[in-house]
């Protein structure tokens, strides 16, 4: 008698005919039937039979006289005829090669063996046994068919297409892809789980895996497997409640529970939340179901954000894999990886693509692009220069060269920052970064230095923290001392425009949904434009004046480098400049160093313990530097008004055809009038445009013309006077 071996489905089935056994009775082939009938509904309605009415014929047959309790608290022996139903569908499981007795060899030995009274059952409940017989025995491709359908419609071979050629082999990723297959081999816990950022290459190990499946040079024991790729999308497709999961997981053991079938689960987060994005303790026991199967073979990867939220908080999930940690390649594995690429590139643009090129591609991305990952940022580098390089050949017939200029001009397009030449006027572009914020930040030479210092190292290769921001600032000063005039100069210094500056204005926040309009994905929220520009200049205004919620949610933010946003996603951070401002009312009285407390300017202690009292430790902790803007003198408006509002004004009188002259005495008087300790630049501006453009302005409106026109302000006793000047 051959032995039983019964696949996990058969197993269910016989469990559940346990259950409907009256006490002091032995199991039937019917009660046998019935829990194969209610387990395989669909497989029955193809072959003719309509479940659902039978189903109620049933319970009225046979289900109300099952006992309570469970069948396992009692000895529930079997009938001659269900074993010889088990000894029959053993030996046909062995003469089909199948490893364990499935629903198939279950319900043709039924059928074959059941003997008169499960025909009689049958017929009760209104099956013909012969019809049903010769249609089960004329169709088994619906049983084999269904067995593949699911892996089939869910995933991907890719042995198969790695045996197709449709799989490129890649250097760089050797150590990784032995660690894998050294894992493949436990005895014990052989489930790998690939964590790493998106874009890592993640994907690319798999494929490279495939590629070795395919092979020779693997060990015996995993010759011959096969690897399937399973998309979440499809795998979730039509499930709306835990049983459907649960089934369809059953479904994948059955399938893929040969020992020959490795299943490849990314984004293997989705397995274990919720339509909410939140941890499911339910589904993550159905997964785990799966990981535990002896003849199951998984994979699994997910980003370290998403492993450290809702797998490594599961230990008993975690613990039933084998964590395998996917970085950065080196410098020498990713140019190695990046020139296989370009050597495909150059034969789908028909382009020569230089080594010069092909390095500062990597170099860049990983200057300008480190919010993705280095390698992927540089292949699009090379991509697109290469399809720039293609278009201007014109007529020519010979192969266009990618050199160093086209790749520059596509970072210069990719990410928005003005700067032409960006690897030759790189140091000195950020050597240069203090005189391009002082001639426009005028009296703030000490924050600008400071400022400036953190930029260099944080956007070099020296930054020991390059996944935090590039820079986070805490600018305490007046109204006008100067916060928002650095904010918008350093978005001008890297974008070419001042008005690519993120002004986020946290004072103004709605109180109900502050939060939403930071982490929001609909509208102007912070993350939303932190996407169109993540490697831009943020300015978050007066963060004394929000919640501790949203301060926390910007704390963590400076701490990680990423935020979620409000559907869970990441949202990258580590390419921008963060600015926050803290306005001096906030604080004690005095002002902080402005009026009457010069103590804080000396003092960083003293500073520290205010500005604790106002946004706490912690959040202090997070920034870079915290700078305290020093109030404006007259001398500074002076400047202001020599190095720029004058400056600005005269261009513009000359766009429209008039000369305008300021005399030093009328500055001197304007700087005067125009200073203020409170308001700062603000009130000189406002001050300059109440006594010369406005006065200038009606000047120009009693002339017949003004093209060509020249006025000169004066000071006159007390006040100033606008004299039109002959030609």
């Amino acid at each position: 008698m051959p032995e039983i071996q019964l696949n996990e489905k058969t197993r269910r089935i016989l469990q559940g005919a346990l259950g409907l056994v009256p006490v002091g009775e032995k199991l039937e082939p019917r009660q046998l039937f019935t829990s194969l009938l209610v387990t395989e509904q669909e497989i029955f309605n193809k072959l003719g039979l309509q479940v659902e009415p039978l189903l109620l014929v049933v319970k009225e047959q046979l289900i109300e006289d099952a006992p309570d309790g469970e069948a396992e608290e009692r000895k529930v022996e079997l009938s001659d005829e269900t074993r010889t139903v088990l000894n029959e569908a053993a030996t046909l499981a062995g003469e089909q090669e199948a490893d364990s007795v499935g629903t198939y060899q279950l319900t043709i030995s039924l059928v074959r063996h059941g003997g008169e009274r499960l025909r009689k059952f049958l017929g009760e409940i209104g099956i013909d046994p012969d019809q049903f017989a010769n249609n089960l025995l004329a169709a088994p491709q619906v049983w084999t068919a269904e067995t593949e359908a699911l892996l089939t419609s869910i995933g991907d071979d890719w042995t198969e297409r790695a045996k197709e050629g449709k799989v490129a082999s890649r250097k760089g990723r050797e150590k990784e892809v032995d660690r894998l297959i050294e894992t493949l081999l436990h005895h014990d816990k052989r489930n790998p789980l690939l964590v790493g950022a998106a874009g890592v290459g993640k994907s690319t190990l798999i494929e490279q895996l495939a590629l070795r499946l395919i092979s020779d040079k693997l060990p015996e024991r995993l010759r011959g497997l096969r690897l399937i790729h399973i998309h979440p999308d499809r795998m979730f497709a039509g499930i709306d409640k835990l049983p459907d999961f649960s089934a369809r997981v059953e479904t994948l053991i059955e399938e893929a529970g040969d020992g020959a079938t490795i299943l490849f689960l990314d984004d293997i987060h989705r397995y274990v939340i919720d339509e909410s994005g939140n941890f499911n303790a339910a589904l993550a026991n159905v997964v785990k179901a799966l990981l535990v199967h002896p003849q199951v073979i998984i994979i699994g990867a997910t980003s370290t954000v998403q492993y450290f939220n809702y797998v490594e908080s599961d230990a008993a999930l975690d613990r039933r894999f084998d964590l395998i940690r996917v970085i950065e390649p080196d410098e020498a594995a990713a140019l190695a990886m990046l020139q296989e690429s370009a050597d495909e590139l150059e034969e789908y643009h028909q382009v020569k693509i230089s080594a010069t090129a092909l390095k500062s591609a990597l170099r860049l991305a990983g200057i300008y692009l480190h919010r993705r990952r280095r390698l992927d940022a540089s292949i699009d580098i090379l991509d697109q220069a290469s399809a720039r390089a293609y278009l201007s050949r014109g007529d020519n017939d010979s192969k266009p060269r990618v050199r160093l200029a086209e790749v520059e001009q596509t970072v210069v397009e990719m990410t928005g920052i003005n700067t032409p030449g960006v690897t030759a006027n790189l140091r000195k572009k950020f050597r240069n970064l203090e005189k391009f914020l002082n001639k426009r930040v005028i009296g703030q030479a000490e924050a600008v230095g400071t400022i400036s210092g953190v930029i260099r190292y944080t956007k070099s290769k020296f930054d020991l923290t390059r996944s935090k921001p590039d820079g986070v600032f805490l600018l305490i000063g007046p109204s006008g001392s100067g916060k928002t005039k650095i904010s918008a100069s350093l978005a001008e210094f890297f974008f070419g425009d001042a008005s690519t500056l993120i002004d986020f204005g946290l004072g103004q926040l709605n109180p109900d949904k502050e939060l939403h309009d930071l982490m929001g994905n609909e509208g102007p929220t912070l993350v939303n434009y932190v996407r169109q520009l993540p490697n831009g200049v943020i300015l978050l205004d007066n963060v004394d004046k929000t919640s501790p919620e949203v301060r926390d949610y910007i704390r963590r933010i400076i701490h990680q480098g990423w935020a979620l946003d409000s559907a869970g996603n990441p949202v990258d951070f580590s390419n921008a400049t963060i600015l926050m401002t803290a306005f001096r009312s906030t604080f004690t009285e005095g002002g902080l160093g402005y009026t009457g407390s010069a103590d804080y300017l000396e003092d960083p202690t003293k500073l520290r313990s205010e500005l604790e009292k106002v946004v706490g430790p912690r959040f202090l902790n997070s920034i870079d530097e915290i700078l305290l803007l020093r109030r404006l003198t007259v001398n500074d408006s002076m400047q202001i008004l020599e190095n720029k509002l004058l400056p600005e004004a005269v261009k513009l009188m000359e766009e429209q055809g008039v000369k305008l002259e300021v005399t030093t005495r009328a500055l001197k008087y304007i700087a005067r009038m125009g200073y203020s300790e409170t308001f700062g630049a603000s009130y000189l501006k406002n001050t300059f445009k109440r006594l010369v453009l406005i006065p200038v302005t009606t000047r120009l409106f009693e002339m017949r013309s003004h093209k060509n026109a020249s006025v000169r302000v004066v000071l006159r006793g007390d006040n100033l006077a606008v004299i039109r000047q002959h030609t």
